[in-house]
């Protein structure tokens, strides 16, 4: 149990004068501390923790209070009886949490291969990402107007323009991810909203200014 575990029914229960714990008295009590409750519940369980709710479906006869996991990776919750009723119209549903992954989970997530490769399986509710890191080899500098190894710096300044030179090849990429094609299509309509929308997850974690490619497979 954690320390910041919480029953307010109990603690108005144990709080309220003996003389007066009537069933109708602590029965009002439950019902003033449930919105605290759902707070604490939306704070220490459901944003700490992450959800355990079943993804939305358009077929399911949902019911006031009832939770689910949208296509946002966000976390709902019904405001009233709904079937059909996507979680995106607040009429019907009131967004608890913007991700169904847990804060504790994901302050351990890293650049580092293995959990790299786990948070975005986690997030895009798959087991087909990986990664496939890329030699890049040897980029150097070069001094000089021409030649491989030159040094030499120009003294005549109509030869400005040639005093640096370099041997980096643009667009180079550390890494590849690689994304199941399925997955892929299901994520946009077009190719670039889909890469964007991988990107968006994957930028959180990798290093400053490493760049990478995203590869349907």
């Amino acid at each position: 149990m954690s320390i910041y575990t919480v029953t307010y029914g109990f603690f108005w229960e144990t709080v309220y004068p003996p003389v007066l714990r009537k069933a109708v008295h602590l029965a009002w009590g439950k019902v003033i501390m449930k919105p605290l409750q759902w707070l604490h519940n939306a704070i220490f369980i459901s944003y700490a923790n992450g959800a355990t709710d079943a993804d939305y479906s358009n077929v399911t006869a949902y019911v006031k209070g009832d939770r689910v996991v949208y296509t946002d990776r966000g976390q709902y919750e019904a405001r009233q009886a709904t079937t059909g009723n996507l979680p995106s119209d607040s009429t019907y549903w009131y967004k608890v949490n913007d991700n169904y992954i847990g804060a504790r989970e994901r302050s351990k997530y890293s650049s580092r291969k293995i959990l790299f490769e786990y948070a975005l399986n986690k997030w895009f509710q798959t087991t087909g990402i990986f990664i496939d890191n890329t030699s890049i080899g040897a980029q150097t500098f070069l001094m000089g107007g021409s030649g491989d190894t030159s040094s030499a710096m120009y003294n005549v300044s109509s030869n400005s323009q040639q005093f640096l030179t370099n041997s980096f090849t643009s667009n180079l990429s550390a890494f590849t991810i690689f994304v199941p094609l399925a997955k892929f299509n299901s994520l946009a309509g077009n190719d670039i909203d889909r890469e964007n929308i991988i990107r968006n997850i994957a930028d959180i974690y990798v290093l400053a200014g490493m760049s990478y490619t995203v590869t349907p497979y």
